[in-house]
């Protein structure tokens, strides 16, 4: 097996290989300054870093402050989202009972024209009512007699024995 080969061309790693050593021959020649500078700068940044630390918990604070403030903003919204879907469902209520009755009426009027109007109606109500009256008041009037008709039947048994055939 062979190793792996990089994708480069001979020219590209030729180039990769050039500034590999100029980079190495200019270390050389800044006789360590460049790396007293840099020595300089991580203990600076060290510095920093602590003295950051104190600001990193503000920064923190402030971060679950916001956070805080975001979830009651989210909360807030939700209910009155809510809330508008509530009202909307109610005013649809109110529309469907109001159309509803609305047809409720125009049905009503619908057939009680087809029936002919309340004069037809009424008459007829009218007829029936006065009939009813007659009948219990012919009820009344014969109760006594229907009762003794009643009692002589069952008084007046005929005991002879029916005729052979």
């Amino acid at each position: 097996r062979q190793g792996k080969r990089s994708k480069r061309g001979p020219a590209q790693r030729n180039e990769r290989n050039r500034t590999g050593r100029h980079r190495q021959a200019s270390r050389r020649r800044d006789g360590g300054d460049r790396d007293r500078q840099q020595g300089k700068e991580r203990e600076a940044s060290a510095d920093q870093r602590s003295a950051m630390s104190g600001t990193g918990q503000d920064g923190i604070d402030r971060l679950l402050a916001a956070e805080m403030e975001a979830t009651e903003i989210v909360s807030k919204a939700r209910k009155e989202k809510q809330a508008r879907i509530k009202q909307a469902r109610d005013e649809a209520e109110q529309e469907i009972t109001k159309f509803r009755q609305t047809l409720e009426q125009e049905f009503n009027a619908a057939q009680f024209s087809n029936l002919g109007g309340s004069d037809k109606s009424a008459k007829l109500a009218q007829t029936t009512e006065m009939q009813i009256q007659d009948i219990k008041r012919l009820a009344q009037s014969n109760a006594a007699n229907v009762s003794k008709q009643i009692l002589t039947w069952i008084t007046n048994v005929d005991v002879t024995p029916p005729p052979k055939a």
